[in-house]
């Protein structure tokens, strides 16, 4: 039995969508038990060691310890981040607290499958990437992301004749995001002051949020692609991906498989994903005025949009600073040796490194909104605040 993954255009898939809701989807799927081709596939080909990697062990003689050499050859050899958290933390660092796992790992038996477990996600934890996880096969995944504002669905909301409010909560379905738009794109296109409010957030599609930008956009604007890791872990999850996406998606799954088959070609260690573009869109007079509101959920998809609609001088961002999960995307799975844990991990990585990074750090709204006042305000407060003197 399988079970699809679906994000909409990037169904846990392609790198257009640099989504959140692909981890997301997996931590579902993971709480389900249900038997993936996707990532139950366990992970055992060797792979030589990157510039940085912790020097090899004896090969562990109980589950635990080989889910952790399995987990940590992953890591070393494909996570995106790999090199430039390893430039922060430090050999040091790294060794120790691979040493301190691979003595408690020793120590834990085969069938103490929760033990295990809370063993080895302080090793990923230190990397401090949301989308580096560890789940268990019937675990019910914790998100740690912001409480939704407000409606959990699109909404329009007019103010007045000048003013609009549209609530998008989300970015993982662009379908009623488009719907919305046309429905009241008259209306928009009228008014002086388009509000979007962003708050709660967590990302999705760019697809989704491409409606919004022909509002925003003002000037043509570069967008920095991305580069995917070369290993033949990376490969193979993105094989896997291919297989499990629905006949419909043929051209997605070929996009995949096509990346996999360069990976396993590629002699450097990177190998380019997406390529640098200039933006460029038809420029509307109405709306005049483009505020977006975020809060710390605002991630991945939502981010980027915020990056990009940011260099419009139509645009005007409010509320708090986003969630700094936008550096490392294209999160891949694998079940580990043991069968019952399965890790995620973003494959590739922006080339906005090491100059311009998102991580860690979020991006910061031009006006702030206390936090309190942020999550309390409904869309006529909303646009009062927005509009009001600065």
């Amino acid at each position: 039995m399988t079970l699809t993954i679906r994000t909409r255009r990037a169904r846990c898939g392609w790198a257009a969508t640099r989504s959140r809701g692909c981890t997301r989807a997996i931590a579902l799927w993971v709480w389900l038990g249900v038997a993936c081709h996707h990532a139950l596939v366990p992970v055992t080909a060797p792979t030589p060691a990157p510039t940085g990697a912790s020097a090899p062990e004896l090969v562990p003689r109980n589950r635990c310890g080989r889910d952790f050499e399995a987990l940590r050859r992953i890591i070393e050899h494909g996570y995106a981040g790999w090199h430039d958290k390893h430039e922060r933390l430090g050999t040091v660092h790294i060794d120790g607290a691979t040493a301190h796992v691979i003595a408690r790992a020793a120590a834990i038996g085969d069938d103490d499958v929760v033990a295990c477990t809370a063993a080895l996600r302080p090793w990923l934890a230190m990397f401090d990437d949301d989308d580096l996880a560890l789940f268990e096969l019937g675990e019910r995944p914790v998100h740690g992301d912001d409480a939704a504002v407000g409606p959990d669905a699109v909404q329009f909301v007019p103010i007045s004749a000048r003013t609009v409010v549209l609530r998008v909560p989300s970015f993982e379905d662009p379908a009623p995001i488009a719907a919305m738009v046309e429905a009241h794109r008259l209306e928009i296109r009228r008014a002086e002051r388009l509000v979007l409010d962003l708050r709660g957030n967590a990302g999705g599609s760019a697809a989704a949020w491409a409606p919004l930008m022909a509002f925003a956009q003002s000037l043509p604007y570069t967008v920095v692609g991305f580069d995917v890791r070369v290993s033949e872990d990376n490969a193979a999850a993105w094989a896997r991906a291919a297989e499990e996406l629905p006949a419909d998606a043929a051209d997605g799954a070929a996009r995949l498989r096509a990346v996999a088959m360069r990976m396993r070609r590629a002699s450097g260690p990177w190998l380019e994903l997406t390529p640098d573009r200039v933006e460029t869109r038809e420029v509307v007079r109405l709306p005049r005025y483009v505020d977006i509101v975020h809060d710390g959920a605002c991630a991945r998809a939502c981010e980027q949009f915020v990056l990009e609609a940011s260099a419009s001088d139509k645009v005007t961002t409010f509320g708090s600073h986003t969630a700094g999960v936008l550096d490392y995307a294209d999160v891949r799975a694998a079940t580990l040796p043991s069968g019952v844990r399965v890790l995620t991990w973003p494959t590739s990585r922006s080339r906005r490194l090491p100059s311009a990074p998102v991580d860690g750090v979020g991006l910061l709204p031009e006006v702030a909104i206390e936090p309190a006042a942020l999550r309390s305000l409904d869309a006529d407060g909303l646009a009062r605040r927005v509009a009001a003197p600065r």
